[in-house]
């Protein structure tokens, strides 16, 4: 996984926790090229383009390498209304191994990197296999992103009271909810869904023996 700490690198960022860091160390080359033929499409036709990929399979990873083409297509592929549909994954660490303190302090700049200046109109995001920095991650996009409408948590750790609590009051049009194979707090579940369960339509969760408490949570909302 690569780990860049710049504007300009955000996008290279990304794109390597969803591919191996000698493919992306290819696209950068791309980049600092001369005259690339994508830099003679008109905008207009890009972004229509680029839409429509971003669409139909996510945002991440087809901007990040779509954005390693040349400067053109970056400028196009950083359009914040394109990042309306974003999935970030981390490579799975092996238990009782955590990253080194450089490598952590790259993730949380770049996720931060990355909400504040992508997906301030960002509707669908999900984290997947984040078992660190969830707090930091829910804190940004409760900041950041409040025309989310919905967020997917996978096999996720640390999911607090504070953060669901936060996303509930800063997004206001949530109402997907999935939380399924993530370790959460019971307390987190049941004070969401009494506060702003209301205007949830869809809520996904994995079975465990504390899911009474849970359902009876729901059936008071």
């Amino acid at each position: 996984m690569l780990l860049l700490n710049s504007n300009n690198d955000l996008d290279e960022t990304v794109c390597a926790q969803n591919r191996g860091s000698e493919e992306a160390s290819m696209d950068t080359e791309d980049v600092t090229t001369g005259f690339c033929w994508g830099s003679i499409i008109p905008v207009e036709i890009l972004h229509r383009v680029f839409r429509l990929l971003a669409d139909s399979e996510g945002a991440v990873p087809i901007l990040c390498r779509l954005s390693q083409v040349c400067r053109l297509w970056r400028q196009v592929a950083s359009s914040r209304d394109l990042w309306r549909r974003v999935t970030v994954s981390r490579c799975c660490v092996l238990p009782g191994i955590t990253d080194p303190p450089r490598t952590q302090k790259r993730v949380m700049k770049t996720i931060e990197a990355l909400i504040q200046q992508r997906l301030p109109q960002v509707s669908d995001f999900s984290l997947h296999q984040w078992k660190s920095f969830v707090s930091l991650v829910l804190q940004n996009l409760s900041q950041s992103c409040p025309l989310l409408t919905s967020l997917m948590l996978s096999h996720c750790s640390q999911v607090t009271v504070d953060d669901l609590l936060s996303i509930g009051r800063c997004c206001p049009q949530l109402q997907s909810l999935n939380l399924q194979n993530s370790k959460v707090q019971l307390n987190a579940v049941y004070r969401f869904l009494e506060m702003y369960g209301a205007r949830l339509r869809r809520l996904l969760l994995s079975y465990s023996v504390q899911m009474n408490s849970i359902m009876a949570g729901i059936a008071v909302c």
